[in-house]
């Protein structure tokens, strides 16, 4: 299958915040957010998973492709990969639970795991802070420990992912790629209306990004 290359956006009003963000167009459960979301789409999710599961392999991805070095350079030292998706974990586990998301796809007698002393320390953070969140969110049970070792397996899955997916690229370049999209997003979405599009090429040759940003005037209210 073709390593898809484009991607494109639409800005929207968030329907709790009654902020102005950007949608994957073909992704219409996803919430329009800001320049950060975008190149999480792109460089952490993979292509058209919307799943439950698709979340935590996306939040795994984030630790590889972030890693140590992102939330220092936004001058926030005290932030790490695995502290940042907790709430996003927390949140989903407490989602499932309402019925609002499909139950995590069963890993029963599947074992995964990484040598990387970094992601095996960002999910043991992520995880533990995860249940921090449930708990001051709610009163009731906390999820059991099968789920949580699902979750653990997931989050473990998707940054081994990462790793395959973007071989041969230095961590650096793909950090540096990340904040180029964000901050190219951002740019553009100071500017945009509801209904534009924005359109994000990018491909990679000898570890070397080759990256568009722009809004596409002709999609622009055409999706």
């Amino acid at each position: 299958m073709a390593k898809k290359t484009q991607w494109n956006f639409v800005c929207e009003e968030h329907a709790d915040y009654s902020t102005t963000g950007w949608r994957l167009t073909n992704m219409p459960a996803f919430d329009p957010l800001p320049g950060m979301a975008v190149a999480h789409d792109i460089l952490e999710h993979w292509p058209d998973d919307d799943s439950t599961t698709g979340e935590l392999l996306a939040l795994g991805a984030m630790i590889y492709v972030r890693g140590e070095d992102y939330y220092a350079h936004k001058g926030q030292s005290t932030i790490s990969p695995g502290e940042n998706c907790a709430g996003e974990i927390g949140d989903l586990l407490l989602k499932i639970e309402s019925g609002e998301w499909v139950d995590l796809r069963e890993t029963t007698g599947q074992r995964t795991c990484t040598k990387d002393e970094f992601a095996r320390a960002e999910i043991a953070t992520a995880i533990a802070q995860a249940k921090k969140h449930i708990r001051e969110e709610r009163e009731g049970t906390m999820p059991d420990s099968a789920t949580w070792r699902t979750v653990r397996y997931w989050l473990t899955k998707g940054f081994n992912l990462a790793r395959l997916r973007y071989r041969g690229i230095d961590r650096w370049e793909l950090q540096r790629t990340f904040t180029e999209i964000e901050s190219a997003a951002d740019r553009e979405l100071k500017s945009a209306s509801i209904g534009d599009v924005l359109s994000v090429r990018l491909s990679w040759r000898n570890g070397e990004p080759k990256l568009s940003v722009a809004i596409d005037y002709d999609q622009t209210e055409d999706y």
